[in-house]
C-alpha cells in the first residue's frame, strides 16, 4: 500500500500536470496549423494515431491519480485529522478556550478539540476540496460521453415542403451521418409542415428570420411548434433546426386532347433566384430542367417567373418563360406549374452523449465556483512536550492571509502579547 500511495502522489504531481499542459497546448496549436493546410478528414485521422492516443491515455491516468489523491483529501478534511506533513510554526498562546473561541470568531473561523488542551483545530471551509474533486471527477467522465456520442450521434440533412409529410425515412435525407446502421441510428421523427415562412433583409439573400412551423402528433396529442434559425424543436430526442430556404412548385402535364395525365408536387432546389433544378415524370422521356424567378422586387413570392427547358436525349425540345399556370408546349403535350410552395431545409441531430457532456460542463464549473468562492483555512494547534505550541497552517491559494489575521488577533488577545 505505501508503494501505491507512493505511486499515486508520482502520478499526480504538478510537474506532471505541467507538462502534460504544455503538450496539450503544443498539440492543439499543431492542429490548428495543419488544419489550414489539409481537409478536416485528414487532420481527425491525425488527431487518432497512436501517439496521440497514448497522450490521451496518460492524461487520464493523472486524472485518476489526482482525483484518488484529492478523494483522500477531504477524508482527511472531514475528520480535520493532523496532516502527515507537520512542519510547523511556533506560537506563543495559552491553549484554551478563552483565547481560541474569541480570536477564531474574528477570523471567521470555527473552532474543535481533537485533544483537550493537547490539540485544538481552527477552520474554515473545510470542505472546499470537494470542488476540487468534483471537477476532476468531471474530467474523468469526459471519454464516456464521448464513446455514448460516437456510439449514438446522428445528424441528417432534408428538405421538407409546407403541407408535406416528414417521415424520417432514409430517402428523404440526402445526406447523413454516419452513413451505415441508419435503422438503429436514426430518430423516429414524423411531423407535418404547416407552414414556412421566410424574412429578408432590404430584399437582399440575407435572412433576419427564418422558420419553419412543425405539427406532431394526431388527434388530442396533436402539437404545433416553431422550428427557428436560433431555436430547434426537440422530437424523440432529436432536435429539429432551420437553416435554409426553398421554393418548389407543383407540376401538371396535359395530353394532346387537353386531359390531365401527370400532377405531383415536386421537392426541386430552385433558391437563390437563378438556381437550376431538373425532374423527370413518370411515363414521359422528357427532362425539364427548371428556373425559378419569384419576383423582380426581391426574394418573396410576388409574380414569379419560370424558365423551363425540355430535353429528351441530348435533344433540345422547347422551352420558354411561363408565369404561374401558364403552359408550355412539348412534343404534343403541355406542361403547367400551378402552383407554388415555401420550403426549407432541415438539420435532424441527435446524440446521446450531448446532454452528458453538458452535465459534465455544469459539474466542472459547480467545482470551480466551489473552490475559488469558498476558500479552506485549517490552523492546528499542537502542544509539544516543552510547553511550546506549534501551529500547523493549511490554505488554499483565495484564502491567503487568513491564518496571519488570526495570529494578529491572539497578539491583540490579552495574555498573548509575546505571540509571534
Amino acid at each position: 500500500m505505501p508503494m501505491l500511495a507512493k505511486l499515486i502522489r508520482a502520478l499526480a504531481a504538478r510537474w506532471v500536470t505541467a507538462y502534460l499542459m504544455l503538450t496539450y497546448a503544443l498539440f492543439v496549436a499543431l492542429l490548428a496549423a495543419w488544419s489550414t493546410i489539409s481537409p478536416a478528414q485528414r487532420v481527425a485521422g491525425i488527431a487518432s494515431l497512436s501517439p496521440f492516443w497514448l497522450l490521451y491515455l496518460i492524461a487520464g491516468v493523472h486524472l485518476l491519480a489526482c482525483t484518488i489523491q484529492f478523494f483522500a483529501s477531504v477524508r482527511r478534511r472531514a475528520t480535520l485529522s493532523l496532516p502527515e506533513d507537520r512542519a510547523g510554526t511556533a506560537v506563543t498562546l495559552t491553549l484554551n478556550d478563552e483565547t481560541l473561541a474569541p480570536a477564531a470568531k474574528r477570523a471567521g473561523m470555527k473552532c474543535r478539540w481533537l485533544d483537550k488542551e493537547s490539540v485544538a483545530v481552527l477552520y474554515r471551509h473545510r470542505f472546499s476540496s470537494v470542488g476540487t474533486l468534483l471537477f476532476h471527477g468531471a474530467l474523468l467522465l469526459l471519454p464516456l460521453a464521448y464513446v455514448i456520442s460516437g456510439a449514438t450521434r446522428f445528424e441528417g440533412k432534408a428538405w421538407i415542403i409546407e403541407g408535406h409529410t416528414f417521415e424520417g425515412k432514409r430517402a428523404e435525407y440526402y445526406r447523413v451521418t454516419p452513413t451505415e446502421h441508419f435503422s438503429a441510428r436514426a430518430p423516429k421523427v414524423h411531423f407535418e409542415t404547416e407552414a414556412v415562412e421566410a424574412t429578408f433583409w432590404q430584399k437582399k439573400l440575407f435572412f433576419t428570420d427564418l422558420r419553419a412551423l412543425l405539427i406532431t402528433g394526431k388527434g388530442a396529442e396533436r402539437q404545433a411548434a416553431w422550428a427557428t434559425m436560433a431555436q430547434p424543436v426537440w422530437i424523440d430526442g432529436a432536435r429539429i433546426s432551420i437553416q435554409g430556404f426553398n421554393y418548389t412548385p407543383s407540376v401538371e402535364v396535359l395530353a394532346p386532347t387537353g386531359q390531365r395525365i401527370q400532377e405531383a408536387d415536386l421537392n426541386l432546389r430552385l433558391f437563390p433566384p437563378g438556381v437550376e433544378d431538373s425532374f423527370t415524370l413518370p411515363g414521359l422521356p422528357h427532362r425539364f430542367w427548371v428556373r425559378l424567378y419569384p419576383d423582380d422586387r426581391g426574394f418573396q413570392l410576388g409574380k414569379p417567373v419560370f424558365h423551363l427547358a425540355v430535353t429528351r436525349g441530348k435533344r433540345l425540345v422547347s422551352r420558354g418563360w411561363l408565369r404561374r399556370g401558364e403552359h408550355l408546349a412539348f412534343d404534343g403535350f403541355r406542361i403547367a406549374f400551378p402552383a407554388i410552395r415555401r420550403g426549407g431545409e432541415i438539420v435532424v441531430h441527435r446524440d446521446w452523449g450531448y446532454p452528458l457532456l453538458w452535465a459534465i460542463l455544469m459539474l466542472a464549473l459547480l467545482g470551480i465556483a466551489w473552490r475559488v468562492l469558498a476558500p479552506s483555512c485549517i490552523v492546528w494547534l499542537v502542544k509539544k512536550d516543552n510547553g511550546s505550541v506549534e501551529a500547523i497552517v493549511r490554505e488554499d491559494a483565495f484564502a491567503r492571509g487568513r491564518a496571519e489575521r488570526l495570529l494578529a488577533n491572539w497578539r491583540a488577545d490579552k495574555g498573548n502579547t509575546d505571540a509571534r
